[in-house]
C-alpha cells in the first residue's frame, strides 16, 4: 500500500492513453514497492514504457524519441520490456 492506495488502485488510475510512466522512490529500501508497482502497471498497460528508479531524464527522453520516430537509446542500466 502506498499513500493509502493498493497497487491495483494505483494501476487503475492510469489513463488509457498514457504512453510513459516513471516510478521512483527516495530510498533503496522501497525498491520492492517500486518493483511491485511496475508489475501492476505492466499488467494493466502492457504497451506503456516504464522508467524505474532515478529515471527523471529517461521519462523525458522516451516520449520525445517516440514522437520523433527516433530509436530509443537506453543507458546501460535500462532495459526495454
Amino acid at each position: 500500500m502506498i499513500q493509502q492506495l493498493s497497487f491495483a488502485e494505483i494501476a487503475a488510475k492510469i489513463h488509457p492513453d498514457t504512453t510513459v510512466i516513471g516510478i521512483g522512490s527516495m530510498f533503496a529500501t522501497l525498491w520492492p514497492l517500486v518493483n511491485k508497482s511496475a508489475w501492476m502497471v505492466r499488467e494493466r498497460c502492457p504497451r506503456v514504457w516504464i522508467a524505474l528508479g532515478e529515471a527523471e531524464e529517461r521519462v523525458v527522453e522516451l516520449p520525445q524519441a517516440r514522437q520523433a520516430g527516433r530509436p530509443l537509446v537506453l543507458a546501460p542500466e535500462c532495459a526495454p520490456r
